[in-house]
């Protein structure tokens, strides 16, 4: 199922004639998967968060790793009750991050994932909609309402893929 979802996405991508691509949908339900997919066939420069446990399984920090490689960093930790972002770690190192993707040499880049975090650093905002200007995107957005996220899901220059839409119709089963 997987090969026929990555195939449809890139086909409709390609007849949507939009620049970029933004992945939504509940959580497990596959985007990360469909976004490791794409990116591998494309070979794309990545900006990767990812969620850190404590021993008792349980959300304790969320990462980010920078595309080529850089040392991952931590970019927000548990509070209470939802993750509160590292202002210094977005600001600085997600930035910095940012720029490094808009500056490589790859028409496309990916991030995965963009959600509630980025509302409270604007500047990371800035840089994410000058990434959306300057290159192709493929990113996975957390399905959310928020106005930075808003602001990216109605961008005319993006598809957006729904999985739970997409599944849900059976049109790739």
């Amino acid at each position: 199922a997987t090969n026929k979802l990555k195939d449809y996405t890139m086909s409709t991508l390609k007849n949507s004639n939009k620049k970029s691509l933004l992945l939504t949908g509940s959580r497990g339900i596959g985007k990360s998967t469909l976004f490791d997919q794409l990116i591998q066939e494309l070979s794309v420069p990545v900006l990767r968060s990812f969620l850190v446990r404590d021993t008792k399984g349980q959300p304790s920090k969320v990462g980010m790793q920078p595309p080529e490689n850089g040392f991952c960093f931590v970019a927000a930790r548990r509070g209470n009750p939802r993750m509160e972002p590292c202002k210094w770690a977005f600001e600085q190192l997600a930035v910095s991050s940012v720029h490094q993707l808009k500056s490589c040499s790859s028409p496309w880049v990916g991030i995965d994932e963009i959600g509630y975090l980025e509302e409270f650093v604007p500047c990371f905002q800035q840089a994410i909609l000058q990434l959306f200007e300057n290159k192709r995107v493929i990113a996975v957005l957390r399905k959310e309402y928020t106005p930075f996220l808003q602001q990216l899901f109605s961008r005319p220059d993006c598809l957006v893929v729904d999985l739970d839409i997409l599944i849900q119709s059976q049109k790739i089963v």
